[in-house]
């Protein structure tokens, strides 16, 4: 039995070991599993770049150049690179601009597969593209193989990273690429305009707001200009305005900062911009409106001011003549027009529009031009689409796509020159780095003025692409209003309303233009330009003491004018009572106050009654614009004064009465004359009266019948018996009573 049971306890102890030494090579083939799979599975996702570098197209088809970039943080195992496109061509700005607001995932294109030529190896199983590591590429493909649907036509086309986060081969798109190619059957033309403005910075005098231009003028102010004078096929266009500052800029100017002035520093570079402008060729050379007002806000208000203000303001410099000989060029804030807007324009008879439109046109007095608002426009993306060669790609497809639709390939064109144009607008140093891009053989370039002696149809609303918009508000118009009011209120305080009307004109049309970048910018420098005129009127001050007090021997008050300002000051003091019943004031004649000088004035009230009344002394121009006041409690005690006031106005009621009873008193003695004199009159007249009587009488009773007569002896009788009742005495005193 000992033995047995040694024996079951070893065979136990083997089948315990057993069961360990499996569990333990379980656990173990589980931890080798697990390592194995976790980094695949916890491996980020895959992130890449691709940079187009270069696009070739010639007449078999095309190539496409770039650099594919691992940018993130896992290896990518089976990359390649695949030739993309659409066949579908864009052929109208609209078809270009709705194509690109389509994802680039959910457009119509797709990879091709064949030949070759369409793809590139990046990367294996054993050699993957590791994180923060570049390869280039290039691919190609004929437009056969490209299977457009179109024989010309400008077309998206791009390249696919397909590749795998692991060496497995089940790659996937990493990312995506595209750019727009041309695929000429017309020529195009293009014609580039210098833009030659900038956000005012002209307060007043030879004050500035910043000195943001002393920097342009030595860089990209001068660079157009340098790029006007020396390409011959570019135009230029010049803001008056711009001009005028830099002349006072190069003759020493101020600058304001917080408050305080400095000494500005770009009198040098302002002086040889204007020897640039001065050498530019007239025959290429546009001017715009001073300031370049932002016409669309004058359009949608109806006032007409942004045009006669800017006009005046030019004729106000008549050292400017070289400019204002220029024909005239505009264009709205937003690079679109319509009816309202043109029409507004009209009376301004500009030369040349320049607009977003579907087609050149024929204004009443002058040319629209169709303009990219953006001289030149990002690529498609969703790649980066700054690159120099995506904003090339652009601009070739906006070139081609601005060419009329009836132009014919060669020189066979029946629009003729400037038929098939887009205008592009050149306002930076970068817009001046793409314009000397090569151009393909198939685009010329051609001057503005050409463009405007070619032949096109007379404007249709239908040709517009938008209402005309800028970047002002109302609120920037009554700004303009309220400094003006200012600058009127001091030209008449000083009597030289000429003098002041330039500063005027030119604050105005610079509050108006369109160069701000804002609203908010623009209502900064009006404010600041009132503020001044604000500065110039506070130098006519009104001294005049708080309380005064008027006796019987004290009836006037003093007021003092001063003038701390460098011209004659033309006044009047007007007065606001409280109480006008107790004392009033009248309003001054004009008065002159000297430069530096004061003057007082001895006021002389109306005084009716004693007690306190407050006033206000006002300084008014002579149209009554209030330039100071100041407040003041009169104290009127004035006792003896009233009393000799009483004595007189006595002595004059009994004047007065007295005169009144002797009159009365005479009128009774006329009428007691009269009266003594009445009864001889009245008997004579009785005396006659019954003469006549009697012998009207007799002839009637000759004339009755006995009837008649006994009738008139009955009257008779009645009228000698007294009435029954009838007191005489009675009667007398009704009769006295009535008179």
């Amino acid at each position: 039995m000992s033995g047995l049971s040694r024996l079951s306890r070893l065979r136990s102890a083997t089948q315990s070991w057993t069961t360990r030494l499996i569990g333990l090579a379980l656990l173990l083939a589980g931890a080798v599993a697990w390592s194995a799979t976790t980094p695949a599975e916890a491996a980020e996702p895959a992130a890449a770049e691709i940079e187009l570098t270069a696009v070739t197209v010639t007449d078999s088809g095309l190539a496409l150049d770039g650099v594919v970039s691992n940018t993130g943080s896992t290896p990518l195992w089976h990359a390649e690179i695949i030739l993309w496109r659409d066949p579908v061509p864009i052929t109208s700005r609209q078809q270009l601009e709705d194509t690109l607001q389509i994802d680039p995932a959910a457009g119509s294109g797709s990879r091709l597969t064949s030949p070759s030529t369409v793809y590139q190896i990046v990367s294996g199983a054993t050699d993957p593209l590791q994180p923060g590591q570049s390869q280039s590429f290039s691919l190609s493909a004929s437009w056969g193989d490209l299977r457009l649907r179109g024989n010309d036509g400008v077309y998206l086309v791009g390249a696919h990273l397909v590749a795998s986060p692991s060496p497995e081969p089940d790659g996937s798109l990493v990312v995506r690429a595209r750019t727009l190619v041309v695929k000429p059957g017309k020529r195009a033309e293009e014609s580039g305009l210098v833009w030659l403005s900038s956000q005012p910075a002209l307060l007043y005098d030879d004050v500035l707001i910043d000195d943001h231009l002393a920097e342009e003028f030595a860089g990209r102010l001068s660079n157009l200009a340098q790029a006007a004078q020396q390409d011959h096929s570019l135009s230029w266009a010049i803001d008056p305005a711009l001009y005028q500052t830099a002349r006072v800029m190069a003759a020493g100017y101020q600058v304001v900062q917080a408050g305080q002035s400095r000494n500005g520093t770009g009198a040098a570079a302002a002086q040889a911009w204007l020897d640039l402008v001065d050498q530019l060729p007239v025959a290429t050379g546009y001017r715009l409106l001073w300031n370049d007002p932002d016409l669309a806000l004058g359009a949608s208000t109806g006032d007409s001011r942004p045009i006669s203000q800017a006009a005046a303001a030019l004729a106000a410099h008549p050292e400017l003549d070289r400019l204002a000989g220029l024909p005239l060029l505009a264009r709205p804030g937003n690079g679109l027009a319509d009816n309202a807007f043109l029409d507004y324009l009209a009376p301004a008879q500009p030369a040349l529009v320049l607009a977003q439109a579907t087609q050149a046109a024929e204004l009443p007095a002058g040319r629209l031009l169709p303009t990219l608002v953006d001289a030149y426009p990002v690529g498609p993306g969703p790649d980066r689409a700054d690159t120099t060669l995506q904003v090339h790609q652009r601009s070739l497809a906006e070139t081609y796509l601005g060419a009329a639709p009836d132009c014919a390939a060669g020189d066979d064109r029946d629009g003729g020159v400037g038929a098939c144009a887009v205008v592009r607008v050149l306002t930076s140093s970068a817009d001046l780095f793409h314009w000397r891009a090569e151009r393909p053989s198939w685009v010329d370039r051609v001057a503005l003025a050409q463009l405007g002696q070619s032949p096109a149809k007379p404007w249709s609303p239908d040709f517009s692409l938008g209402a005309a918009a800028g970047p002002l508000t109302v609120e920037n118009l009554r700004a303009a209003d309220r400094m003006k009011a200012e600058y009127d209120a001091y030209g008449e305080l000083i009597g030289q309303a000429e003098r002041v009307e330039r500063t005027v004109l030119e604050a105005q049309t610079a509050a108006w233009s369109q160069d701000w970048p804002s609203s908010a910018a623009a209502l900064i420098h009006t404010q600041a330009v009132q503020e001044r005129a604000q500065s110039l009127l506070q130098r006519a001050e009104l001294v005049f003491a708080s309380q005064v007090t008027l006796t019987s021997h004290a009836t006037v008050f003093p007021v003092t004018i001063a003038n701390s300002g460098s011209d004659p000051i033309h006044v009047r003091l007007a007065f606001t009572s409280s109480m006008p019943f107790r004392l009033s004031v009248p309003t001054t004649d004009l008065i002159t106050v000297a430069p530096g000088d004061r003057q007082t004035v001895a006021v002389s009230p109306n005084v009716t009654n004693n007690g306190a009344v407050s006033i206000t002394a006002r300084l008014i121009t002579d149209s009554g614009y209030l330039v100071a006041q100041a407040d003041c409690v009169v104290t009127i005690n004035q006792s003896g004064r009233l009393a000799w006031l009483i004595i007189g106005v006595s002595g004059a009621v009994l004047l007065i009465g007295t005169a009144l009873r002797i009159k009365s008193i005479q009128r009774t003695r006329q009428r007691d004359q009269a009266a003594e004199a009445a009864p001889a009159e009245t008997a004579g007249a009785e005396a006659e009266l019954d003469e006549g009587l009697d012998r009207a009488e007799a002839e009637l009773d000759e004339g009755l019948d006995p009837a008649e007569a006994d009738s008139v002896e009955g009257v008779d009788r009645a009228e000698a018996e007294p009435a029954e009742g009838f007191d005489p005495a009675e009667a007398d005193r009704t009769e006295e009573e009535h008179g």
